[in-house]
C-alpha cells in the first residue's frame, strides 16, 4: 500500500509537530510504503491532499486534529483515495466518532491492520465536512476557540470559549428550512450533525450516525443565559434531550438564513457567512477504521 502522510505541525497548538517523530518511528516498523509532506499554513493541506491523490497515493493520512481532517477531505473531494487518520489535535472528535484510536501507536497500526468503511459527508456551499456544522452561538464559540485561546488545551478550550461567548450573547433571529419543516424565530444556535459529538466530546447529537444518509438537525431555541448554563453540562453525556426548548429532526438538506450577520462553521473551521445550504452525501468518504 502506498500512502501519503500530511502532517499539520500546528495541530493541537503544536501537538502535531511534537508527535511526528513517534509517528514516523511507528510507521517505519510497519509494512507500509509512505512519504511525508508538511503543511505550511491554513489551506495548504487541501492542495497537498489533492496532489497526493492525483499522483496515485491509495491512502492519504491526515496527521492532526479535526481541522486537519477537514482540509484533507476537501482535497480528496471527488478524488479516488481513501482516508487514514492519526489523531494529534485538540479534540479529535472526528477520529473518535469513527472509532479510530487516539493512541498514536494503535492509530499507526490501524493503517495496515484496519478495514475500509464508507462514511457520509455533508456539503456546505463549496466545501464538504464530516462532523458537525453550526451557526449562531455555536459558530461564535468556534471563532473564540480558534482565535482567542492560547494557553488552554483539549476540552478546556471549548468550555472556556462557551463561557466567554455566553457572557455577551443575545438570541438570534433565524429561518431554517428542511424538507417539509420550517422554523422562523429566535434561537441560541442550530447544528446540522453528521456525527454525535464535537468540541472535545460534547454529544450535541447523540442519535447521529455517520453512515445513515441523514443530517441530524438540532435547534436550541431562545432561552436565558442561566438556563443555557444549567443545560450545558448535560451536553457531554448527551442527556440534554428531551428539553422543551431543544428540537431534533432528521433531513437530507437544510437551509439557514438570518437578517443578522452570522457565520457557518463546520469541523471547527469557518465555511461561509449565512445564508447557507447544506446537504448530505451518503457514503462519500472511504476511511480506514479498526476491524473490531
Amino acid at each position: 500500500m502506498e500512502a501519503t502522510l500530511i502532517v499539520n505541525p500546528a495541530a493541537g497548538r503544536g501537538k502535531g509537530k511534537k508527535a511526528y517523530p513517534a509517528i514516523a518511528e511507528n510507521l517505519d516498523k510497519l509494512p507500509l510504503e509512505f512519504n511525508t509532506v508538511f503543511s505550511e499554513g491554513p489551506g495548504h493541506m487541501v492542495e497537498l491532499a489533492r496532489e497526493a491523490s492525483r499522483s496515485g497515493s491509495e491512502t492519504v493520512v491526515a496527521c492532526g486534529g479535526d481541522g486537519t481532517v477537514h482540509e484533507v477531505i476537501n482535497g480528496l473531494d471527488s478524488h479516488p483515495a481513501r482516508l487514514g487518520i492519526i489523531p494529534c489535535g485538540t479534540g479529535d472528535d472526528l477520529a473518535i466518532n469513527m472509532g479510530i484510536p487516539t493512541d498514536l501507536h494503535l492509530a499507526c497500526r490501524n493503517l495496515v491492520s484496519g478495514r475500509e468503511k464508507s462514511f457520509d459527508l455533508a456539503r456546505a456551499g463549496k466545501e464538504v465536512y464530516a462532523c458537525i456544522a453550526g451557526t449562531g452561538f455555536d459558530s461564535m464559540v468556534s471563532r473564540v476557540a480558534n482565535e482567542g485561546v492560547r494557553l488552554l488545551r483539549g476540552t478546556s478550550v471549548y468550555i472556556y470559549s462557551v463561557l466567554k461567548t455566553l457572557a455577551s450573547f443575545k438570541p438570534l433571529e433565524m429561518t431554517i428550512r428542511a424538507d417539509d419543516f420550517l422554523f422562523e424565530g429566535r434561537v441560541m444556535f442550530v447544528v446540522a450533525a453528521n456525527a454525535p459529538s464535537y468540541g472535545g466530546g460534547m454529544r450535541i447529537a447523540p442519535m447521529a450516525r455517520m453512515d445513515d444518509g441523514l443530517l441530524n438537525l438540532v435547534i436550541i431555541e431562545e432561552m436565558s443565559r442561566g438556563e443555557m448554563l444549567r443545560s450545558f453540562p448535560s451536553v457531554f453525556s448527551g442527556k440534554h434531550f428531551p428539553h422543551p426548548r431543544i428540537r431534533h429532526l432528521t433531513t437530507t438538506r437544510v437551509d439557514f438564513s438570518s437578517t443578522e450577520p452570522l457565520e457557518l462553521f463546520a469541523d471547527g473551521e469557518f465555511i461561509q457567512p449565512l445564508p447557507a445550504s447544506l446537504e448530505i452525501l451518503p457514503g462519500a468518504l472511504p476511511v480506514i477504521i479498526p476491524r473490531d
